[in-house]
């Protein structure tokens, strides 16, 4: 996110009593013999499931009449939304890279495909996949269900069709003749758009945000289709990247600063939405889990984290919960968790915590040291070295040492 101004009066200090707390809890649950480094994966968490099944181009949805129909209720509809936006910027000079792999697009459909294989897009409470009366449902299998009744499934509505339709609104599919519509939902249909200009009426900042974001880029009509190809094989782990952590170009800070702003806006306007509705509907620890996650995105943001293929699925296979959480979950405790899932929670649950008892005052504490690029690059290692409490210990000196040297 761009380096912009906090709250006046912010206390730095903040950040070392919670990081000192959080070596201390690693060390508490690291087994005799062992030390906080070491890496753990969930074989739960699969990359995305069914991405070869998911319509490649608009070509491959329904048609009706001068309309393209995408049901955003079925999971494969709403991942090949994904996929034809990475397609559709694998030409740019900077996503592109690597085979396409470098795109940071590719955090949304990782992301997603979690979700699904977690079980978090079924039906809360009792856990069963949705079934529309007014759904398409082309392929009548209830696995590809996408409950409406699921907060993770609402809150990725705004993270998968309004970005699609920010692209169009930049002029991604500007030779596709007809006009793109997305099936409404039976529940709370008023909480959802489902065409660029109800979207563009309804929530015109977020719309606005992703087409900015596309805009910047530059697109190649005939590339191919993106592989699902990465080198985070199973057992690869973090490495601390060199020291100092290499900055950006101002090209590449100019296109990830464009995805943060509209990635916190759409967060930031569905929250409101399902907060109140659906997010009771979850077990109590699942329920502190995704408000914990939402809130993560204030920290992620502020040192433009990179999302592109292989950082996520790494950060996902280490850190995140392959299934719901449920009543008696408790990190970082959660006996058929890894240690490094159970920390993750933790320290996700902490930061919640002290910011709603503080006002923020964590996240301002954070965001007064990204300050420089320089500040932000610290920042990306922390994160990406989460439970390497001693480097994270190191690069908190580092960031304090430029906020006082550089910033001020």
């Amino acid at each position: 996110m761009a380096l912009s101004s906090v709250p006046s009066g912010v206390n730095v200090v903040w950040l070392i009593p919670v990081f000192a707390s959080l070596v201390l809890q690693c060390l508490a649950t690291a087994d005799r013999g062992s030390d906080c480094s070491a890496s753990e994966e969930d074989p739960r968490v699969a990359p995305i499931p069914h991405w070869d099944e998911a319509p490649s181009s608009l070509a491959d949805y329904p048609r009706h009449g001068d309309r393209t129909v995408v049901d955003p209720w079925v999971y494969t509809d709403r991942l090949g939304l994904y996929k034809i936006l990475l397609r559709a910027t694998s030409g740019d000079p900077t996503l592109g890279k690597a085979n396409n792999t470098a795109n940071i697009l590719w955090g949304l459909p990782l992301q997603h495909g979690w979700q699904f294989s977690s079980g978090r897009l079924l039906d809360f409470p009792n856990g069963t996949r949705w079934h529309s009366g007014t759904s398409t449902m082309r392929m009548h299998n209830s696995w590809n269900c996408i409950s409406p009744f699921s907060w993770w499934a609402s809150m990725n509505y705004y993270l998968s069709v309004l970005p699609f339709l920010g692209a169009v609104k930049a002029g991604l599919f500007s030779e596709w003749p007809y006009e793109i519509e997305f099936t409404f939902s039976s529940h709370h249909p008023q909480d959802y758009c489902t065409s660029l200009a109800t979207c563009n009426a309804r929530f015109p900042s977020v719309i606005k945000d992703w087409a900015d974001f596309f805009k910047i880029l530059t697109y190649r009509s005939a590339s191919p289709d993106p592989y699902y190809q990465t080198t985070a094989n199973q057992g690869d782990s973090f490495n601390l990247p060199p020291s100092p952590p290499p900055t950006f170009s101002p090209r590449e800070r100019d296109i990830i600063t464009k995805l943060w702003v509209a990635h916190t806006n759409s967060l930031e306007t569905a929250q409101p939405l399902f907060n109140a509705s659906l997010l009771p509907l979850m077990p109590e620890p699942e329920q502190i889990f995704g408000l914990s996650w939402a809130h993560l995105i204030g920290y992620i943001a502020t040192v433009d984290f990179v999302t592109d293929l292989n950082t996520t699925i790494l950060f996902q296979r280490k850190y995140l919960p392959g299934r719901v959480l449920q009543p008696g979950d408790r990190p970082p405790k959660i006996p058929d968790f890894s240690r490094d899932v159970n920390l993750a929670l933790y320290i996700l649950e902490t930061a919640l915590k002290i910011d709603q008892q503080t006002g923020d005052a964590l996240k301002h504490a954070w965001q007064a040291v990204m300050c420089s690029p320089e500040s932000q690059a610290r920042g990306r290692s922390m994160i990406g070295n989460l439970l390497r409490p001693f480097e994270a210990l190191w690069n908190l000196v580092v960031l304090l040492w430029l906020y006082v040297t550089v910033c001020h």
